[in-house]
């Protein structure tokens, strides 16, 4: 598929964010309202948020700093500079591509489905 009939896939800016979203250790999840809005037009998209909420209970048992895990475009702060042990940085790694796998999952079965809707 070309770039340019990959962009008019969404014309709609919600959409076109939530195609560009991604799960990373964030302050403040400024994306979750989109995700809310969508999940209820796309019922599928609300296993992402399930996703949010499972990463953030094993995240919360190592960490009880002032982070946790949410949608973002850019990460506020990476693994590497958490204060925890390394042991538990390889876990955070480990789940971290486990969940974001998932999202994509998500996001293409989203990009196939508005691609019909376009046709």
């Amino acid at each position: 598929m070309r770039f340019i009939d990959y962009m008019k896939i969404s014309s709609n800016e919600d959409e076109s964010i939530f195609r560009s979203l991604k799960i990373d250790i964030i302050k403040d999840d400024k994306y979750i309202d989109i995700v809310d809005k969508l999940s209820k037009k796309h019922q599928y998209i609300t296993e992402s948020k399930n996703i949010i909420d499972d990463i953030n209970k094993d995240f919360k048992r190592i960490y009880s700093g002032k982070y946790k895990y949410g949608f973002c475009i850019d990460k506020d702060i990476d693994i590497n500079q958490l204060k925890i042990k390394e042991s538990y940085k390889n876990i955070l790694y480990k789940k971290y591509f486990e969940v974001n796998e998932r999202l994509n999952n998500i996001k293409k079965h989203f990009e196939e489905e508005l691609s019909f809707t376009i046709k």
